[in-house]
């Protein structure tokens, strides 16, 4: 329920009734909502899940726990937590559950419990003129239903017209090949074409793509490049063996010959152009012979060290540049196929009218971002006093962004209640981040924000934590117990900031629910040893 600390995070582990304690929570605040104001309260409670059928699952819920609580009943617990955590007594919380539900039941479409996606979809409809969308435009979900179309318009375009864009798809199909992958260009060309939905790359993506003909073109400049440094190279090479000979250097005169060695023999082979790490180190450490060599040596190698240094950092700039040319050669005929494939993808969308989520998200941060929210609540026709956010986990930069201008506007008087569990992040290929889990109340890459430190500074001074038991209501101990293990050795092998995943993760086993249920069972459960030895298999693995 609301307090001074209205920005609650529930980072609890797999199995301890987070969704259950959300559903709770709209129901406390519909019922404490009703009894101050109205028994239509409930429509200013948002509670965002990441899939249709969760949505759905708590919509069940939360109907469900409204029906027993009107008869009295205390079904999972539900009205001794209401008892505890709201004002209400427990005739208050029976007539007004029944109320509620009554009002939800006839008002259905009024219950603000939905998927993220269709929150922002809703977002961009009232935004459509700003972002330069037609206002019937259909939101796409599956990517493939993009994507397949486009890649056989492609292919069709290549058996017609030939030139430029055949040679950048054969090339395309051969690189794919060479790099041991597939040699199915139309597979390829749909694995290729999800980068053009990734949220992290769309930044990087420009809308102003250069064409195949323009990229052909690149690549002949960089092609009379590469062969310009290789030949500058071996004359570089040519210009050190005449410098060793004018000055009677050999390749005892230095440590093991290396240095010797590789500007007199490995710079015919390109394979060989950059230095050994000891010829490096011994350069950074200034060891150039051994201790033992004859003074004459020694001398000879002093007196022209600071020549010898000049050699090395003239070649390692001339590989510098042979490695970024080459870089962009070997990878030309990959831009010109996807700046082909964003063409026709821009083309597709257009013809369909239709749009995809996570070019949503980017269009909409774009504008979202810089608006008040009265702004925000004003176009999209409702306001919202409380915010509920499951697996949070999966929620990626972008979405968590959007709803930035709302959330630390409504925590002053309102609030909200996020749960998740960074153990469970799935989503990355989504965008979902988990490190934005970890690091809240900060904003994890939010430098581009206009408001980030107004936004930060209100999240903080909100920011409460709600740790409970981590009771697991649904494995039994043996499971429990090998999951407890495992997390905490896992942890010692990720990088420090990523180990706070797995803070106070483990979990204990709640008696009088955890029956009922169908688990694994390990063999063997009682010897520690056993399960020591398949944990640490299992990391080893990882």
């Amino acid at each position: 329920m609301p307090n001074h600390k209205n920005f609650i995070v529930n980072r609890s582990s797999a199995g301890s009734g987070k969704t259950y304690t959300l559903s709770l929570n709209f129901i406390a605040l519909a019922l404490v909502g009703a009894s101050k104001f109205s028994v239509y309260y409930y429509r200013s409670i948002l509670a965002i899940t990441f899939t249709n059928k969760a949505a759905a699952e708590m919509k069940e819920r939360v109907l469900e726990y409204l029906e027993v609580l009107s008869e009295g009943k205390n079904e999972d617990g539900v009205l001794t937590w209401l008892k505890s955590n709201t004002p209400l007594s427990e005739i208050e919380i029976i007539k007004y559950a029944g109320d509620v539900k009554s009002s939800i039941i006839h008002n259905y479409a009024d219950l603000r419990i939905s998927t993220i996606d269709k929150f922002t979809y809703n977002i961009v409809r009232t935004f459509s003129s700003d972002l330069g969308l037609s206002h019937n435009f259909e939101l796409e979900m599956d990517n493939n239903k993009i994507i397949q179309p486009v890649v056989s318009s492609l292919l069709a375009k290549m058996s017609k017209k030939g030139g430029d864009l055949s040679e950048a798809l054969v090339n395309f199909a051969l690189q794919k090949a060479e790099d041991g992958k597939s040699t199915n260009i139309e597979t390829d060309l749909e694995d290729f074409s999800r980068n053009l939905f990734n949220e992290d790359a769309i930044p990087f993506i420009s809308s102003n793509s250069i064409s195949v003909s323009d990229c052909m073109k690149v690549k002949d400049n960089l092609l009379k490049q590469r062969k310009k440094i290789i030949s500058d190279i071996q004359s570089h090479s040519d210009l050190i063996s005449k410098y060793f000979v004018a000055f009677s250097f050999t390749k005892d005169h230095f440590i093991r010959g290396s240095f010797f060695n590789h500007f007199t023999k490995n710079l015919s082979d390109e394979s060989k152009w950059n230095p050994t790490s000891s010829v490096i180190r011994n350069i950074e450490e200034d060891v150039w012979y051994a201790k033992t060599k004859p003074d004459d040596i020694k001398d000879l190698v002093d007196l022209h060290k600071s020549k010898l240094i000049s050699f090395y950092e003239d070649l390692m700039k001339l590989i510098s540049e042979y490695n970024t040319v080459n870089s962009l050669f070997t990878n030309i005929y990959s831009i010109a196929v996807l700046n082909k494939l964003m063409e026709e993808v821009n083309l597709y969308k257009k013809e369909q009218n239709i749009e995809q989520i996570s070019v949503f998200n980017k269009k909409i941060n774009d504008v979202i971002v810089k608006q008040p929210s009265n702004f925000i609540y004003e176009r999209i026709g409702e306001r919202y006093n409380h915010f509920l956010i499951d697996e949070f986990q999966d929620t990626s930069l972008l979405q968590w962004q959007n709803l930035m201008p709302l959330i630390t506007d409504v925590v002053d008087t309102g609030s909200c209640f996020i749960v998740g569990d960074g153990k469970q992040s799935i989503y990355r290929w989504r965008g979902g981040e988990v490190e934005q889990f970890i690091k809240i109340p900060k904003i994890f890459k939010g430098d581009n924000l206009p408001e980030k430190i107004a936004w930060e500074q209100k999240l903080s001074q909100h920011y409460i934590e709600d740790k409970g038991e981590n009771n697991n209501y649904r494995s039994r101990k043996n499971i429990i117990d090998f999951n407890n293990k495992f997390f905490n050795l896992l942890k010692g092998q990720l990088d420090p900031d990523l180990q706070k995943i797995y803070t106070d993760c483990a979990q204990n086993m709640d008696v009088a629910k955890a029956g009922g249920y169908v688990h694994l069972e390990l063999v063997n459960d009682e010897e520690d040893g056993f399960k020591e030895n398949v944990i640490n298999k299992m990391i080893a693995e990882i």
